[in-house]
């Protein structure tokens, strides 16, 4: 069961920023999160919209950024995020290849993935990390 999973995975209650430009993509990342009791913010389809969210103090544990946002590229709020240190990372068409170079290093995760693999990627990069 996925609640089990998730639970298990660090991922409950965490609380992630979608930024997809892609509706139907949007929408899938969004319910396989939600499966998962993470909480979402968004999704935003622009780095404008990102940009006024996290200017109203929005908090979050992590942000999943899509590389092309139709007419734009993510990369100002990347630079944005790493500047202010946020955690985030790419879900995205590109390969690692085609990233711009000085966000190489940042997690990814290539499209299109399953919601099993979407649960473990995010387990890696932001699960809560058990305190004793």
């Amino acid at each position: 069961m996925m609640t089990s999973e998730a639970n298990r995975a660090g991922l409950e209650g965490l609380r992630f920023i979608v930024v997809e430009d892609e509706p139907l993509v949007a929408r899938a990342i969004v319910r396989m999160l939600e499966r998962s009791e993470c909480n979402v913010l968004g999704p935003f389809a622009s780095t404008a919209n990102t940009f006024e969210a996290l200017a109203r103090g929005e908090e979050f544990d992590g942000a999943l950024l899509d590389i092309n946002l139709g007419n734009e590229l993510v990369y100002p709020l990347a630079e944005a995020m790493r500047k202010e240190g946020r955690p985030f990372a790419f879900l995205t068409g590109y390969s690692r290849s085609a990233i711009r170079e000085d966000f190489r290093d940042r997690p990814m995760l290539e499209k299109p993935f399953s919601s099993a693999e979407l649960l473990q990627f995010l387990s890696r990069t932001f699960a809560k990390k058990e305190e004793r």
